[in-house]
């Protein structure tokens, strides 16, 4: 599920009520997260923040289609990967 699907269940009386609060509170209710899906299983997903909401959730779309794209040509997503720190 989208980060940003979560903020309409997690407002009070919401089937998802605090769950912001839960691991550590490791969990995002806002736009940015975006889960990454083949063959209809989650095998990773990408989230964006430093920007505003809209623009998070479009670089992370983007981003999930280039894995997918990579992966369909067998080609390694973690060629992408640059540490924060390097």
């Amino acid at each position: 599920m989208p980060t940003s699907s979560l903020a309409q269940l997690a407002v009070p009386r919401g089937k998802l009520y605090g769950i912001n609060t839960t691991n550590q509170g490791r969990i995002v209710i806002f736009g940015g997260g975006i889960p990454w899906l083949q063959d209809g299983r989650i095998v990773g997903a990408v989230g964006v923040s430093g920007s505003g909401v809209a623009i998070d959730v479009e670089v992370a779309k983007v981003a999930v289609q280039v894995f997918s794209s990579m992966h369909q040509r067998q080609a390694s997503p973690r060629a992408l990967y640059y540490p924060y720190n390097s």
